[in-house]
C-alpha cells in the first residue's frame, strides 16, 4: 500500500470510530461532564435570541446553536461537536505524519491506534470543550516545518493565533515559538533579520496577553499551595485509570522514537525539544486549586502532545526505508481495526459515569420546583446550569451578591439534615413559614437566602467542624463569591433585577 491508500485508510477509520462514538454517547439520558448544561443553555440562547446568555466569546456556542437551529436536540448538536472535536484532533496529526513520504510502518499503526482509542482527548472534549478546541490545532504548528524547514516563522504565528480559541494555548505557542526560535538561532548561528523580528513580535504579543488577562494571570500564580499537574494529577482518586495507562504509553513511545532520532540523525536533535516545550506547563507549579485545576487540564493534554511529538519526529526525518510487508500491513490493520472497536466502550473507560453529576436527582428537584416563583436560584454549578438550561430561569452559582434583594432569592441546600435546620434556624423560617421546603430527592431543601444568611452565621466551626464545612468550604452549598476576573465582562450589562456591580443596582 502507498502512503497515500494508507492515509485514504486512517481517515476513513477516524470518520468510522467518530461515527461509533457520537452514537455511543448519545445513548446517554444526560449529558456528560460538570459544565456540559453550561454549553447547552449557552448554544440554545444563542440559536433563540442571537446572543449567549452568559458573556462568552467562545465560537462553539455559535457552532452549536447552529446545529440545534439545522433541526437536532441541543443534545445531540453537543453530542455531535464532541466526537467531531476528537476526529479533527486525530485528523490534523495524520495531516503532519502524511505530509511526509516516509512509509507508513507498525509504529504509525500504534500511533494511531492510540489516538483513536485516547481516553484523554475524549475526557478533555467532554469535559473542557474549548480547551479541546485549541487542541485541535496544535498538530499544525508542527506542519509548516516538515513542508519546508524556512517555513518555521509560520508555525510560531499559527502557534500564536491559536490563543484567539483559548487562553489556555498562550503559555504553551509562546514556549513553542521560543524553543523554535532558539534552535533556528543555533541552526543557523546568526540572528538574521526573522528570528530577530520573531522575537520581537514574540514579546511584544506575550506582553500584551500578560497584561489583557492580568488578573486570570495572577490567580492562577498566587496562593500557597502549589503543585505540578503531572505529579497531582497521579493522586486525583476520581480520574480513569486508563489515562495513567496511556500517559505511561506515550512516554514510552516519544522516548523509544527519541531515542532513535536523536542517535541518527545530529541534525534534527532540536527537533525533539518542540513537543517537549509543549509539557513544560503540566510539570512546573501552579496554584493548587479544587478538582482537575489548571496544572492538571495541561497534565491530561501530555499524551497527546507526546504522540504529536512522536509523529513530528518520524514525519520530519527521512530513513529512506522500504513500506511495510505483509505481516506488518496485517498487524496495521488489525491494530485499526481493535482501536473502531473500542469507540463501543471508550466512553466507559474515559469518562466514566460517575464523574458526572447526579443529573437524574437535579432533574428531580427542576421538575418539582419548576412552578414556584423564584425570581434567582442559588446552587452549585452543574445544577444551576441545569436550571438555567431546562427552565430558561435566573440561577447563579456562586454566593449572592451583596446588594442583592435576599428575600428575592432561594437556594437548594444539600446535605444539611433536617435537625440541623431545626437547630439553627430562626423560628419564622421553619417549614410552616413556606421558607423552607424538603424537596423529595434525597437531601435536598429549598430555602429563602435571607433565611440561609442568618443560620449560616451562626454557624462556627470550633462547635460544629463537619457542619461548618458543608455550609462554608463545599460547593455544592454555594459560599465563594464571583471570581474577579468575571466583573469585567458584566459592566456593560443591562440594568435588571439581579446585577453584578453595585453601580446598576443603584441606578
Amino acid at each position: 500500500m502507498r502512503n497515500r491508500h494508507w492515509f485514504y485508510l486512517i481517515i476513513t477509520t477516524i470518520a468510522l470510530a467518530s461515527v461509533l462514538l457520537y452514537f455511543n454517547i448519545n445513548s446517554n439520558p444526560f449529558l456528560e461532564g460538570p459544565d456540559a448544561y453550561y454549553y447547552a443553555l449557552q448554544a440554545k440562547y444563542w440559536a433563540l435570541t442571537g446572543n449567549v446568555k452568559i458573556p462568552d466569546s467562545s465560537f462553539i456556542h455559535r457552532l452549536v446553536g447552529l446545529l440545534y437551529l439545522a433541526g437536532i436536540s441541543v443534545e445531540q448538536a453537543l453530542h455531535s461537536w464532541i466526537a467531531i472535536s476528537v476526529a479533527i484532533a486525530i485528523f490534523t496529526v495524520a495531516l503532519v505524519r502524511f505530509s511526509n513520504t516516509e512509509p507508513f510502518n507498525t509504529i504509525d499503526g500504534i500511533i494511531f491506534a492510540l489516538l483513536l482509542m485516547s481516553p484523554s482527548l475524549l475526557f478533555t472534549a467532554i469535559e473542557f470543550p474549548k480547551m479541546m478546541s485549541m487542541m485541535m490545532v496544535i498538530p499544525l504548528w508542527f506542519l509548516p516545518l516538515i513542508v519546508r524547514k524556512n517555513y518555521w516563522p509560520l508555525s510560531i504565528i499559527i502557534a500564536l493565533l491559536s490563543s484567539c480559541l483559548h487562553l489556555s494555548a498562550a503559555p504553551l505557542a509562546l514556549l513553542f515559538s521560543v524553543t523554535l526560535i532558539i534552535i533556528n538561532l543555533a541552526r543557523y548561528r546568526r540572528n538574521n533579520f526573522i528570528s530577530i523580528a520573531t522575537i520581537t513580535g514574540g514579546t511584544v504579543l506575550a506582553a500584551l496577553c500578560c497584561f489583557y488577562f492580568k488578573d486570570r494571570l495572577v490567580n492562577s500564580f498566587s496562593g500557597s499551595h502549589w503543585s505540578a499537574g503531572i505529579t497531582s494529577l497521579f493522586g486525583e482518586t476520581g480520574l480513569p485509570l486508563s489515562i495513567i495507562v496511556e500517559l505511561i504509553a506515550a512516554i514510552s513511545i516519544f522516548t523509544y522514537i527519541a531515542i532513535h532520532e536523536w542517535q541518527n540523525k545530529a541534525e534534527l536533535r532540536g527537533n525533539i525539544l518542540l513537543p517537549l516545550a509543549l509539557v513544560i506547563p503540566a510539570i512546573i507549579p501552579w496554584k493548587h486549586e479544587g478538582t482537575m485545576w489548571f496544572g492538571e487540564r495541561y497534565a491530561v493534554m501530555v499524551p497527546f502532545f507526546l504522540l504529536i511529538g512522536a509523529t513530528f519526529i518520524r514525519s520530519n526525518a527521512s530513513h529512506n526505508s522500504k513500506g511495510p510487508n505483509k505481516t506488518t500491513r496485517l498487524i496495521i490493520l488489525v491494530l485499526l481495526s481493535i482501536s473502531v472497536g473500542y469507540s463501543f466502550i471508550k466512553p466507559r473507560y474515559s469518562h466514566p459515569n460517575y464523574l458526572d453529576p447526579n443529573y437524574p436527582n437535579i432533574d428531580k428537584v427542576v421538575s418539582e420546583i419548576s412552578g414556584k416563583n423564584i425570581p434567582m436560584f442559588i446552587a452549585h454549578k452543574s445544577f444551576a446550569y441545569y436550571y438555567k438550561y431546562r427552565l430558561m430561569k435566573e440561577a447563579f452559582p456562586f454566593e449572592p451578591e451583596d446588594h442583592w434583594d435576599k428575600t428575592l432569592v432561594w437556594r437548594v441546600l444539600y446535605q444539611i439534615s433536617s435537625e440541623e435546620l431545626n437547630s439553627y434556624l430562626d423560628d419564622r423560617c421553619l417549614w410552616n413559614s413556606g421558607l423552607l421546603i424538603t424537596l423529595s430527592a434525597p437531601d435536598y431543601h429549598l430555602i429563602r437566602e435571607d433565611c440561609w444568611h442568618d443560620m449560616r452565621s451562626k454557624i462556627l466551626e470550633s462547635e460544629n467542624i463537619d457542619l461548618y464545612d458543608r455550609t462554608w468550604r463545599t460547593d455544592l452549598n454555594p459560599s465563594k463569591k464571583r471570581p474577579v476576573f468575571l466583573y469585567d465582562k458584566h459592566r456593560n450589562d443591562a440594568n435588571e433585577g439581579f446585577p453584578a456591580l453595585p453601580d446598576h443596582f443603584e441606578k
